[in-house]
């Protein structure tokens, strides 16, 4: 009679067959000789691999065709037979010579026969991870001297349009040099260095907010003497509870703006026009408190157009003021010295606004471009 021995663990994984027979080993009740397409759990049971999710194409280098009878340079780029095309020298193209064809010529240099083009050598391109928040990254896929971005799990889009194209940016790297470079990412920007190029700076201001510049070591920054005696204080304000209006058909509403309506107060979600709805012509109704959706640009779900501002407290405490800023709010910084000059505007500034709580200090960091106005002891900055 056959011994049927049940195995009910699998946490050791896959072992070497050098280890047959090593039943003394106590990993070996729980292995196997061969383990694919399964992962081991801790508690002893495996599950399936995940699959992979075709997301986009990676940028590649949109060499355009070659042509006959046009001039070529040292260095130019052409596509013909599937098959991207380096010129090794100058010439004329012609039929006799085209990529592919093996055709030479003596090099201006030495006078050697070479060939005239050489294949250009596949490349898989770089993708880097860009962090947005502690549980949320951006991947970055370089290649073609273009960057696409991965986003939530999707390639990102020009638009939110069915059928819209991949969101791109031109980058200075090529295919050949991306093995090289070297990024380093210090809150929302992201420097890059290489040895060939200019050091560069990635910077994210929204889901298709981006810019990459080259660092301007001669940026003039604030490094002024410690703030010792709290003589130089900058000073956050923007629109709160305190300063709603009544909600009124026909205005144009932005992001963050504060209303009233129907004895309760709402933050505007979205950039919008307001509409009751009267009227054969009119917009849809979008009153606070109705039931109306608009797309997110950002991400493309949609969402509710107002929402009730915090300061509605349970209690019904109408006293209480919701001091905290809305996504997108425009937040003016006042500043009690001349801290911020002319040169500083277009810089990326953190803000680490600090507040004691019990023995512990919470910090508040916040990304934004500066920009100045004003004059003398005082500068308003946005």
């Amino acid at each position: 009679m056959p011994i049927v021995k049940h195995i009910l663990s699998f946490a050791s994984g896959e072992i070497s067959q050098l280890l047959d027979g090593r039943t003394d080993i106590p990993k070996y009740a729980g292995a196997c000789r061969r383990l694919e397409n399964f992962i081991p759990t801790p508690q002893g049971g495996l599950l399936k691999r995940p699959g992979l999710q075709r997301l986009g194409d990676v940028p590649n280098s949109e060499a355009p065709d070659w042509v006959a009878g046009q001039e070529y340079e040292t260095g130019d780029r052409v596509s013909r037979g599937e098959k991207t095309w380096i010129a090794k020298m100058n010439h004329t193209s012609a039929t006799g010579n085209a990529p592919g064809l093996g055709a030479k010529m003596a090099a201006p240099s030495d006078g050697v026969m070479r060939e005239i083009w050489q294949i250009h050598p596949e490349t898989f391109g770089r993708l880097v991870e860009f962090q947005v928040t502690t549980h949320r990254s951006v991947v970055l896929a370089m290649g073609g001297q273009k960057m696409k971005f991965v986003d939530k799990g999707r390639m990102v889009k020009t638009s939110i349009a069915t059928g819209a194209p991949d969101f791109k940016m031109p980058i200075p790297w090529r295919d050949e040099d991306l093995r090289l470079l070297r990024w380093k990412q210090v809150n929302g920007v992201m420097f890059f260095v290489h040895p060939l190029y200019h050091p560069y700076q990635l910077t994210r201001q929204s889901v298709r907010g981006w810019t990459l510049e080259k660092v301007d070591f001669g940026r003039d920054v604030p490094l002024l003497d410690e703030n010792k005696k709290g003589s130089r204080k900058i000073n956050a304000s923007f629109d709160t509870d305190d300063a709603a209006l009544p909600w009124a058909h026909g205005t144009p509403y932005d992001k963050g703006d504060r209303v009233l309506h129907d004895s309760k107060k709402w933050i505007a979600r979205f950039d919008h026009l307001a509409s009751n709805g009267a009227g054969e012509d009119s917009p849809p109704n979008n009153q606070p408190g109705v039931d109306f959706k608009v797309k997110d640009p950002d991400d493309g779900v949609r969402k509710q157009l107002w929402r009730r501002s915090s300061s509605e407290s349970p209690d019904g405490d109408d006293t209480y003021q919701d001091t905290a800023s809305a996504v997108g709010q425009l937040i003016t910084l006042t500043a009690t010295s001349a801290i911020f000059r002319p040169t500083h505007v277009g810089s990326v500034w953190e803000l680490a606004a600090k507040r004691a709580h019990s023995r512990f200090e919470v910090s508040h960091p916040a990304i934004g471009e500066l920009s100045t106005t004003g004059s003398g002891g005082t500068d308003n900055s946005t």
